[in-house]
């Protein structure tokens, strides 16, 4: 019941974000169709792509560790094909992107329809993104509440308001709240890097 609720909530341009337990993106797709869940196939196609979470299992340090990372984000084709549009490297732990791939697919021109940008706009602001959740990832090597939810959200947040202006690196968590002072994490990023003669210093939030 909640699966049919979820595509009559997209195909009536609600939008809809919903999980579901599958072997593969494809066998997802399989369970919305298939009994009990029954979804109509023509309410599929407003489904704008499926993100694969999966636990990997990795060697480190001698040792077989395991980890959960987005696998791929995949590109829902008009006849429910499914198309990846990045490409996960376990070893590595990193994604690698094709532009080219992004800008042609459904995804990218579904966005670019309904905003109204020009491709040149559009990979502008997806470069954008790229950097800023870098630019987090880093910073979150060295502040551990950058990786806490409410951190990340907030920080999703004011980038989302302030796309052209936002810099992570301006922000200092303490508190609940956020405040700028881009010297403070300066100085945790150098640490990082090995300049033990920097001193730490936090920016205090009445």
């Amino acid at each position: 019941e909640e699966g049919r609720i979820w595509a009559q909530a997209i195909m009536t341009g609600h939008g809809g974000i919903t999980s579901l337990h599958a072997e593969s993106p494809s066998s997802a797709l399989e369970r919305l169709l298939s009994q009990p869940i029954s979804v109509d196939r023509g309410a599929l196609k407003s489904l704008g792509g499926i993100l694969c979470l999966v636990r990997s299992t990795y060697f480190s340090e001698g040792r077989q560790r395991q980890r959960r990372r987005v696998l791929n984000y995949y590109d829902l084709n008009p006849d429910l094909s499914l198309s990846p549009i990045f490409s996960y490297s376990c070893e590595e732990d990193r994604f690698n992107h094709d532009e080219s791939r992004i800008l042609s697919s459904n995804s990218a021109r579904r966005i670019m329809q309904e905003t109204g940008f020009s491709e040149k706009i559009f990979l502008e602001r997806y470069r954008k993104r790229v950097v800023f959740l870098n630019r987090l990832l880093q910073i979150a090597k060295v502040r551990p509440e950058y990786r806490e939810y409410p951190m990340v959200a907030k920080a999703v947040w004011l980038f989302q308001s302030s796309p052209d202006d936002f810099d992570p690196e301006d922000l200092v968590y303490a508190g609940g709240s956020l405040r700028a002072d881009s010297e403070a994490l300066l100085v945790d990023l150098h640490n990082e890097a090995g300049d033990h003669k920097a001193v730490h210093r936090w920016t205090k939030v009445g």
